[in-house]
């Protein structure tokens, strides 16, 4: 059982109200909150910087551009990952003043609403043209000494807590300034182990692992995206596409009046695949079926035992992470119950569209059987290694752009079945296909290691062989490991590496 961070006081007497540990003259239970530790070795943020923190800058209203070669860096591209997202990026004009982070600088999010608030992500571009800018609610960090080991920390939910006790409380925005300057860092005792050293290299590998990890999905993204660019060049014809006000003829065969649907970009990346020299296939209509929300249902339960998938637990890379188990009555039917291609056919996120129709491959042997919801359609009526294809492909760049254009609602944008059954998909050979199932699922025999050198070489090999969901996988049994260690550190533990290496 894990330690307890964060303790809060249920009575609130005159002698805290005057004591100097505690928010003086303050009624509010939000201020009386502790962070517990137990550890003496305990060295404060601002030591490990380089050089001076900056604060970013928010360029004015007139300076957003829909494309430009300098992106600015917004705390929503700081996420629950290690590295940060620039899935979705903001365009800019070349900015007159601001920071520019450098490759392995951390950004912490100072301003936010909700859990916003210290989040953290190591930037991992080369900014070398200073192309990328961050905004007025991000600290830049640049460390001279013990990256990931800080990383690991920065990352844990003792931050967090951190940050939030000692931020004031906001209607909806909070500030939270410099305060994470003053967060210290725990270090690993001889008290309880005979090695601190080994114990602080050891939570560096891991957590190191975890970026690599993380590093080698996106890489793994583009490669897939650029194998399917590549390979829809090879068309029968040049691109027709133009943009032109809809024609009668349009509108009647198309049946929808979207300006979206008639748009240059629209048509040129849907003409890439309709025009592709092996042609192209559409998902079965009969085989698309829709999710339920069980009338009687019992959740997290100790005897709840199906696994409950919604469109918000399917990241963005095409991996489902179940937050929740769901119990039904025995008369009712479970719809998970076999390999499927999973896809979000709702979505509020993004706003444009973007993020529905990315999909997730239900690998039953990982999952067991489970139950979806309306927001997801089920596809069973392929084999493996078509789901993997399909999985991919719908994922893409190129897919994504389709998807945003084709989906429609102003708050909620989805997709229907029918428009699912008239998306197509270029037949691409089945080598080919493989290829790029490979890259989304792919097995690497994990070899026993008897030291922590050897752990970090065996990881960074079998990183680059292990596919996009098996790297999912693994990533949140690492993240399980990381937030153990951080609690064993914070409270002076006995730690056994061989624990950890050969998770």
């Amino acid at each position: 059982m894990e330690n307890r961070i964060v303790i809060k006081q249920d009575i609130i007497t005159k002698n805290n109200l005057s004591t100097k540990d505690f928010c003086k003259n303050s009624l509010c239970p939000l201020d009386y909150k502790k962070i517990l530790i137990n550890n003496d070795k305990l060295v404060p943020l601002q030591d490990f910087l380089s050089k001076k923190t900056f604060k970013g800058h928010d360029p004015g209203s007139a300076d957003y551009m829909k494309y430009s070669k300098y992106r600015f860096l917004k705390t929503s591209n700081l996420t629950e990952n290690y590295c940060f997202d620039d899935s979705i990026i903001e365009y800019c004009k070349p900015p007159q003043k601001n920071i520019y982070p450098q490759k392995n600088d951390i950004l912490i999010a100072v301003d936010g609403k909700g859990d916003g608030l210290g989040k953290v992500a190591i930037y991992n571009n080369d900014n070398s043209n200073n192309s990328d800018t961050i905004a007025a609610g991000i600290l830049n960090l640049t460390l001279k000494s013990k990256l990931y080991y800080i990383l690991g920390f920065l990352k844990s939910e003792h931050f967090k807590s951190f940050i939030d006790i000692n931020t004031a409380q906001g209607s909806t925005m909070r500030h939270s300034k410099s305060i994470a300057l003053e967060y210290m860092i725990p270090f690993p005792t001889v008290e309880n182990n005979s090695n601190p050293e080994l114990v602080e290299k050891l939570f560096s590998a891991i957590i190191k692992n975890i970026v690599e990890k993380e590093e080698e999905i996106i890489k793994k993204k583009n490669t897939i995206n650029n194998l399917i660019e590549l390979e829809l060049s090879n068309t029968k014809t040049e691109d027709p596409s133009k943009y032109n006000y809809p024609k009668i003829d349009e509108i009647k065969t198309i049946k929808r009046l979207d300006t979206g649907l008639y748009t240059k970009t629209f048509k040129s990346t849907y003409n890439k695949i309709k025009n592709y020299i092996n042609g192209y296939f559409n998902i079965d209509f009969a085989y698309i079926k829709s999710g339920s929300t069980p009338s009687v249902r019992l959740m997290n339960k100790k005897s709840s035992k199906l696994i409950w998938a919604t469109p918000t637990d399917i990241t963005d890379e095409g991996f489902l992470l179940p937050k929740s188990k769901i119990s039904i009555p025995s008369s009712a039917s479970h719809n998970l119950t076999q390999d499927a291609i999973l896809l979000i056919n709702r979505t509020s996120k993004g706003k444009k569209g973007e993020y529905v129709g990315i999909s997730c491959f239900y690998d039953i042997a990982y999952y067991g059987e489970g139950h979806h919801n309306q927001g997801i359609y089920r596809i069973e009526k392929y084999t493996k290694e078509k789901k993997l294809f399909i999985v991919a492909f719908m994922n893409c760049y190129i897919s994504r752009k389709l998807c945003g254009n084709i989906s429609y609602g102003s708050k909620m944008k989805e997709m229907k079945s029918i428009d699912f059954s008239n998306f197509i998909i270029p037949n691409f050979s089945q080598e080919k296909q493989n290829e790029i199932s490979k890259l989304y699922y792919n097995v690497a025999k994990k070899e026993h290691v008897d030291s922590i050198v050897n752990y970090a070489e065996n990881e960074l090999k079998r990183n680059q062989d292990l596919g996009i969901f098996q790297l999912n996988v693994e990533l949140i049994k690492l993240k399980k490991i990381a937030k153990n260690l951080v609690n064993k550190i914070c409270f002076n533990q006995y730690i056994n590496i061989n624990d950890y290496i050969n998770y």
